[in-house]
């Protein structure tokens, strides 16, 4: 025999007597047998929603959660008549649809699912912490899904709700909304209470407002598509924040109507009814944002208002309309019916250009402390037009006929203004004042 093939007996040998010498004992250990499995509960800890666990016999809801936990759809669920398809009448809940649907009801007048309020609660305490996730509500003759007063903090996941009489989702103070959509609902798409942080929605074709807020509400990555309907885009009230939003298609209203105070930083409106952006309060800013083929204002705000970085395109009216102590600067308006730009008392508009708009270029009403600095107008039916009592300087303006020859309604003063020394260099002549103050046609 080889010497390699004893060797190779030998380890395996030695191999088999280690695994044997290794092994531990047959015998069981004394006591009863238990299993070594988990059980149902440790696999699916969550509880299905069924005529066993979650039963609304005798209430007003198909299915009624009382306990808080967290449950679960196991297949499509629906209303049946006089009562919603499911009623969650507890705090600390979260309800995963699964996928699946609940269905509503024409006939019925309630909310396919509802967040019951305070007055359902025995202890008293104010409702709060549910959370729905992943699934369709649909068709109800009421809401979709709806919080009564008092139940804040609600947050909602995924969820989808349309084809509802009233509104599409409803909900209390607090609530958060992440990747949810609201079509073709009745009324509103959306109705939120005060403090509400919503993210990656959409509401399209709905017959109100597509989004409508309380106070402090926050949206970004949101689009309401109004698809012709009479509502407004956004429509919230006081402090409101807006970031890369989008406002499209209502046939009578604004894009977004915010009660003062707002924030928006890259938003769109486009193709509305009414103005892009408007606000009835004082203190809104606008950032990087565009507002194009509007029937009326590109942009219309009271006193106070900072459009910064932004444009106004083919809007009906003005490209921008600001009042008093209003800021416009480094922004673009190009083709609106009327004017570029119109302020009154205390406005500055500063370092923008305006373009081939029908009426001015910027307009000024009022008789006070405005000022004009650093603008380009080009083909306005006026260049810059201010009443009286605003400073105007180191602005160029070309082609303004308004009823007269190429350029002369470039600058129009009426009043006592401040107006920097006018060059006319149209001819061509080279450019050799010193004044720092200067203004220029060409």
């Amino acid at each position: 025999m080889k010497k390699t093939d004893r060797f190779v007996r030998a380890a395996i040998g030695g191999v088999m007597l280690c695994a044997w010498a290794s092994a531990g004992p047959l015998t069981p250990p004394a006591g009863p047998i238990t299993p070594t499995s988990k059980s149902l509960a440790e696999v699916e800890p969550r509880v299905a929603v069924n005529d066993i666990n979650t039963s609304g016999v005798g209430t007003t809801s198909v299915y009624r959660i009382t306990a808080p936990g967290s449950y679960y759809l196991t297949g499509n669920v629906a209303a049946i008549g006089g009562k919603n398809a499911i009623g969650i009448y507890a705090n600390n809940v979260t309800l995963d649809l699964n996928g699946f649907t609940v269905e509503g009801l024409a006939g019925n007048t309630g909310a396919v699912i509802l967040i019951a309020g305070d007055a359902s609660n025995p202890s008293g305490d104010p409702r709060g912490n549910v959370t729905i996730r992943n699934g369709t509500v649909r068709g109800g003759g009421g809401s979709g899904v709806f919080a009564q007063v008092g139940v804040a903090g609600v947050r909602l996941i995924g969820i989808t709700s349309r084809n509802h009489a009233n509104v599409g989702i409803a909900l209390d103070g607090r609530a958060e909304l992440q990747n949810c959509a609201a079509y073709d609902n009745g009324t509103h798409g959306f109705v939120l209470g005060n403090d509400a942080i919503v993210t990656d929605c959409i509401a399209r074709g709905n017959g109100g407002d597509e989004f409508r807020g309380g106070s402090a509400c926050v949206f970004s990555n949101c689009v309401a598509d109004n698809a012709g309907g009479s509502g407004t885009g956004f429509n919230v009230g006081v402090a409101a924040a807006f970031t890369n939003c989008s406002a499209l298609g209502s046939a009578l209203d604004a894009g977004f109507d915010c009660d003062g105070g707002g924030a928006f930083t890259n938003c769109t409106a486009r193709g509305n009814g009414g103005s892009g952006f408007t606000g009835s309060g004082d203190g809104n800013v606008l950032t990087g944002c565009t507002s194009s083929e509007n029937g009326a204002h590109g942009y219309s705000f009271t006193s106070s208002t900072t459009i910064a970085n932004c444009n106004g395109f083919s809007n009906g009216q003005h490209g921008a309309l600001v009042t008093s102590g209003s800021t416009v600067t480094g922004s673009t308006f190009r083709g609106n019916g009327t004017d570029g730009i119109r302020g009154s008392n205390g406005c500055v508009i500063l370092n923008n250009s305006c373009s081939g708009n029908s009426g001015a270029g910027i307009l000024i009403t009022g008789s006070g402390n405005s000022r004009i600095e650093g603008n380009t107008v080009t083909n306005n039916a006026t260049g810059i037009n201010v009443s009286g009592g605003a400073i105007v300087v180191r602005n160029t303006a070309s082609r303004n006929p308004g009823s007269g020859s190429v350029g002369a309604n470039d600058f129009v003063s009426s009043g006592s203004n401040a107006i920097g020394q006018i060059f006319d260099v149209s001819a061509g002549a080279t450019i050799t004042s010193s004044n720092s103050f200067a203004n220029f046609k060409y």
